[in-house]
Formats: structure tokens, C-alpha cells, sequence
């Protein structure tokens, strides 16, 4: 199998109410900038970085999938089964496209 290389921008956001969720993100924080090696394990880097206005952390992570990138593609839109294979999700739904 072909060897792709991933760069998984996440961000996680875990806000009390949802009066703070944005359905576009906020266009004072550079996607580039600020970003802090947190740990590395497995071939996996995970960075972290404060979100202006949350006391929470935004979160990256970058690695090797030993995978297609369609496949890769398709697991991303498979947004109905995420409840089955992402642990600790509640709740799954697309807010704008």
C-alpha cells in the first residue's frame, strides 16, 4: 500500500454552552502560528496551543496513515458512523459544507 502522509488539523472544543460554537472559525487565530509539540509516540506528533477566548487547548495532530488517501477521505466523510469507531464521541453532525 501506498504511504500518504496526513497532516490531521483538529481542533477539539469542549464548551459548557453552546452559545461559544462558531460554525466558522475565527479568522484572528492563524492556522500556522503558535503551535507547541506536546508528545510524540508511534510516528504521531501531537501539538496543542491555547484557543483565544476558551480556557481550553485546540489540538494537532501529524503522522503516516499506511493507507490510500481516498480511504483516508472516506473515513473523514463517513460522518454517520462516527459514533461506532471515534471513542468518547456523543454526538456527530455536519454544520455547514
Amino acid at each position: 500500500m501506498e504511504r500518504r502522509i496526513l497532516c490531521g488539523f483538529v481542533a477539539i472544543f469542549v464548551l459548557a454552552g453552546t452559545s461559544s460554537l462558531r460554525a466558522e472559525p475565527s479568522s484572528s487565530v492563524n492556522p500556522n502560528e503558535g503551535w507547541k509539540l506536546a508528545t510524540q509516540s508511534n510516528g504521531v506528533a501531537i501539538h496543542t496551543r491555547p484557543h483565544p477566548g476558551s480556557p481550553l487547548k485546540e489540538f494537532r495532530a501529524v503522522g503516516e496513515i499506511d493507507a490510500p488517501s481516498g480511504a483516508v477521505h472516506a473515513v473523514i466523510d463517513d460522518l454517520e458512523n462516527y459514533l461506532s469507531f471515534m471513542p468518547y464521541t456523543a454526538e456527530c453532525r455536519l454544520i455547514n459544507r
